[in-house]
């Protein structure tokens, strides 16, 4: 039976949110993500390395892949192993094996911590499956990893879980070439859609993440002078079924985050931003404010823009001889015999 398994060396800590965040109110793109196969200049730019043991010749097989001071050690040593990157993320996709002997797949995320998915026997397809993709996987709603292998007459088709959990295991005929996917984030679900014939699937996913902001697109802070500051109130909250481990960054200075981040938010819970523009100096200031969830950068950013001006001089400089300040002459009154006279009292 296939089935996940997690590292031995480090606790399974793989988030759901893998690509995005999904928020609330904004327009998505839902477009599935390619993983990327990396060739041996890629690999080594990226500190990648595929660690062999002492055998001799073409037959070495290999044991570890290394990505920098990550080691993902492979359950079952093969001579066939490839790897991938998943476009615009930090997550690698590692194929082992699937040629001469089973195919394993690893989702290895950047903290070193790592998921095995065990195929049991399983190949892998040729390229002309799901557009010239075989069986590298593509992510999709940035949470989901779908893929398919061979496995006796047919093609077996997986849809797994950041988390390592298997969300849907499909068999279909190997005449089918290849799959869509259509999400919808507001009902958590994710549609497969098989071509050649084989009824769609659909997968429920609550664990989706979901930030919904009070405000998206442009804040503008408008005219503020040298030295002085404007501030402007965000409201997060995590919409989602998952506390979301967040993380919040600004890509230029002009602008400040003031008061206490929450490393964490909770299901159901709201934080209010205090964002404050302090121009150090005159000119347009136009920077991103970037939402960061499990180590993810969200794909939508709310823009902050401000104008700083220069503090007018006052009209009068030092050293030159100020007017005296006009008194209003006291006001005459009248004494008993009513001759007018001056009162200052």
């Amino acid at each position: 039976m296939s089935r996940i398994q997690d590292s031995a060396e480090r606790p399974a800590t793989v988030p759901a949110l893998v690509l995005s965040l999904v928020l609330v109110g904004a327009v998505q793109s839902q477009a599935p993500v390619a993983v990327v196969e990396l060739d041996a200049k890629a690999m080594a730019d990226k500190g990648l390395v595929l660690q062999r043991d002492g055998g001799s010749g073409k037959e070495k097989m290999v044991v570890m892949v290394g990505w920098g001071e990550i080691k993902i050690p492979l359950e079952k040593p093969v001579t066939e192993c490839a790897v991938g990157l998943v476009r615009g993320g930090k997550e690698l996709v590692v194929l082992a094996g699937g040629v001469r002997s089973s195919l394993d797949l690893y989702l290895v995320q950047d903290d070193g911590s790592f998921q095995r998915y065990a195929t049991d026997g399983g190949r892998r397809l040729p390229r002309k499956f799901n557009g010239g993709a075989g069986s590298w996987p593509i992510v999709e709603g940035r949470h989901l990893l779908l893929f398919g292998y061979e496995k006796g007459a047919g093609i077996e088709f997986r849809a797994l879980d950041f988390d390592g959990r298997v969300l849907l295991e499909r068999r279909v005929k190997a005449s089918v070439e290849g799959f869509s996917v259509k999400s919808d984030p507001d009902r958590g679900e994710v549609r497969v859609e098989f071509g050649s014939g084989p009824k769609p699937s659909t997968i429920r996913h609550p664990l989706a993440p979901r930030l919904e902001l009070s405000r998206w697109g442009l804040i503008d802070f408008l005219e503020v002078e040298v030295g002085s500051s404007s501030r402007q109130f965000l409201e997060v909250s995590n919409r989602g079924k998952r506390t979301l481990r967040l993380k919040i960054e600004l890509s230029k200075k002009g602008f400040e985050l003031k008061g206490r981040l929450p490393e964490k938010l909770a299901p159901g819970k709201t934080h209010r931003l205090r964002i404050e523009f302090v121009p150090d100096r005159s000119g347009a200031f136009d920077v991103g404010l970037k939402f960061i969830a499990n180590g993810v950068v969200a794909e939508h950013t709310v823009r902050l823009r401000g104008q700083g001006v220069a503090v007018k001089p006052p009209t009068k400089g030092r050293g030159q001889a100020q007017k005296a300040p006009r008194i209003a002459p006291p006001r005459p009154r009248r004494d008993r015999c009513g001759v007018s006279s001056p009162r200052w009292g």
